[in-house]
């Protein structure tokens, strides 16, 4: 549980919780609390406060700052296996390739419930102000007021939408 706000940045030495190969399994309760992030990882996958992420839930956060990374780029997961619930983005978030969300960049047999975004979104493909890639997995209650930008032109087509970038 988050009991206060806290700072995190690549510039002081964090990479985001769990990567492939290393997931982080479990759960998060921010209770209400803010994260500030500031990541600049523009060459790498799973990139968000958690980079690749399974189990009950991630709930109660709110993530502010700017969060750049590859592919699979999120918020608060670039890649997550887990309930995601009332957390909110206000951060600015880009990939410079696929899966990038304002929340989650890639969620697979899950849902997002009840969470926001605020913060611009931006990426050449899969790019969604919720969810970058959706598979398997739903989407209730969940708002966009964030510019949400595709700016690049796939084989695949490049799926942009103001809540979910593609779907399957």
């Amino acid at each position: 549980q988050v009991t206060e706000p806290i700072e995190l940045s690549t510039e002081n030495g964090f990479s985001p919780i769990g990567k492939k190969g290393h997931v982080f399994y479990g759960s998060l309760d921010g209770n209400g609390k803010t994260i500030d992030l500031n990541l600049n990882l523009p060459e790498q996958s799973d990139v968000g406060l958690f980079g690749y992420c399974s189990g009950r839930y991630i709930k109660n956060l709110t993530v502010t700052g700017s969060v750049k990374g590859g592919s699979f780029v999120g918020g608060i997961a670039g890649q997550a296996r887990m309930n995601i619930m009332n957390c909110h983005n206000k951060a600015t978030v880009s990939a410079t390739k696929e899966c990038v969300g304002g929340i989650v960049g890639f969620l697979n047999n899950d849902g997002v419930i009840n969470c926001t975004n605020s913060g611009q979104v931006e990426g050449p493909s899969q790019v969604g102000g919720i969810v970058g890639n959706l598979v398997d997995a739903y989407v209730t209650n969940c708002l966009n007021n964030g510019d949400v930008t595709g700016k690049g032109n796939t084989s695949d087509g490049t799926h942009v939408g103001g809540i979910v970038g593609r779907g399957v």
